[in-house]
């Protein structure tokens, strides 16, 4: 889902932020490259090439970019097909760290020629007084803040063959009410929408929800229990801030993608006790315990963070855990020999791990060392199920049933507390 897109982007931020890096045609920058994680590869041979009120980056004599448009732009610009005969296929003003920070406040409407693809972090952040831009039908991206604080902007219709919304593009353009979600996104990122005429107005709400083209854009500060509702694909990414007290969550059959991973798109959620998922679903499926995954099992997809269980076992199939397991109560899990990488698991969590330990540190979370940001990695048991007629009886039968017993009597004592509120 082009992670490094969001990463760079706040990495270059930082950078203009602190002036850290060299800008200018004698810098070291154009005649040595860089990596441009937007588009996902070193660039080389770079020159630098001014179409007023344009500047572009033209890489390889193959393609060009736009990083800068001047900030004493007004009325209707145009950018063009091709420059020096190389087409121009992304918006990237943000790019060269020559990002204008005001942006151009006196341009009312820009005309994209149908070579662009990719309209990148910031490339019209702060285009006060756009009214009006037309997006080419060849435009997959849309990035990070691309039309954050385009506070004219009032109608935008996006092209069928878009499929990634960055967070915060639209952020705070609080005259957008009319806008389309293409049935080719599949993911939005966090903020996509926030603070624009259509989030604001409190009739485009359903029970506290907001719903665009069949996505959940947000479900801010619901409680209690919530069924997204039948006809959703796509719920974009954390649509569920703020909503502590939210400990049931029921996905519908027309469900499809989850925004981002699941572990950002269900982080909010501290109090979710369990997920569930109507069975007529093709993608997902939910066990008894609440916890999501792939309608095939080699995926689990999120781990309720309010989940009362204090053991659980991941079944034998599962290759990959999406979700960081972080909760308060979990104090053992088991993983099968299956298992090929997962995400952190919370310390104080022991594991019990079928296979050897030999096949255990061959796993890539386990092998970089990075599976428990939150704390000290040597504070951690690891039962492996190959080593001893002890650790098999541990990770195969005791802890397991002990387990389980405590989960399903704090699961019921839970359910008591919900009927009774």
């Amino acid at each position: 889902m082009k992670t490094a897109r969001k990463f760079t982007a706040v990495l270059m931020c930082m950078a203009m932020i602190f002036g850290v890096m060299c800008v200018g045609a004698g810098a070291g920058y154009y005649s040595e490259g860089y990596y441009d994680g937007e588009r996902g590869g070193w660039r080389e041979n770079i020159r630098k090439k001014t179409v007023y009120p344009f500047t572009f980056e033209v890489y390889d004599e193959s393609e060009a970019s736009v990083i800068r448009i001047d900030k004493n732009a007004k009325g209707e610009i145009t950018v063009p097909a091709k420059v020096d005969g190389v087409p121009v296929t992304e918006i990237h003003t943000a790019g060269a760290y020559e990002f204008v920070p005001d942006g151009c406040p006196n341009v009312t409407k820009i005309t994209l020629p149908d070579s662009i693809t990719e309209i990148n972090y910031c490339a019209f952040s702060g285009f006060t007084k756009l009214e009006e831009i037309s997006i080419p039908a060849g435009v997959e991206y849309i990035g990070w803040r691309a039309f954050e604080n385009c506070s004219a902007l009032r109608k935008i219709t996006l092209p069928e063959g878009l499929e990634e919304i960055g967070e915060e593009a639209f952020l705070n353009c609080t005259s957008l009410e009319e806008f389309n979600i293409p049935s080719s996104v599949v993911s939005i990122n966090g903020s996509a929408f926030d603070n624009t005429a259509f989030y604001n107005n409190a009739f485009n709400r359903e029970d506290g929800a907001l719903y665009r083209d069949g996505v959940l854009i947000t479900a801010e500060g619901i409680s209690g229990k919530y069924s997204v509702k039948e006809g959703t694909r796509l719920i974009a990414m954390d649509s569920f801030r703020d909503c502590d007290n939210l400990y049931q969550l029921t996905l519908p059959a027309s469900l499809r993608y989850i925004s981002a991973d699941s572990s950002v798109a269900f982080d909010a959620l501290g109090g979710l006790e369990r997920i569930k998922v109507n069975k007529a679903n093709p993608y997902y499926t939910a066990d008894r315990q609440g916890v999501l995954y792939s309608k095939d099992k080699t995926v689990l997809v999120a781990y309720p963070r309010g989940s009362v269980m204090v053991s659980y076992s991941v079944p034998e199939g599962v290759e990959y855990i999406e979700d960081s397991i972080e909760n308060d109560c979990l104090t053992q899990i088991f993983l099968p020999k299956s298992i090929k990488d997962f995400m952190p698991i919370a310390e104080g969590v022991s594991i019990y791990y079928a296979g050897t330990s030999e096949e255990y540190n061959q796993i890539p979370r386990v092998a970089s060392g990075t599976m428990d940001p939150w704390g000290d990695e040597n504070d951690r048991t690891v039962y492996f199920g190959g080593d001893s007629l002890k650790d098999r009886i541990l990770a195969g039968g005791l802890l397991r049933a002990y387990g389980a017993f405590s989960s399903n009597i704090l699961m019921l004592l839970k359910a008591l507390a919900h009927f009774v509120d």
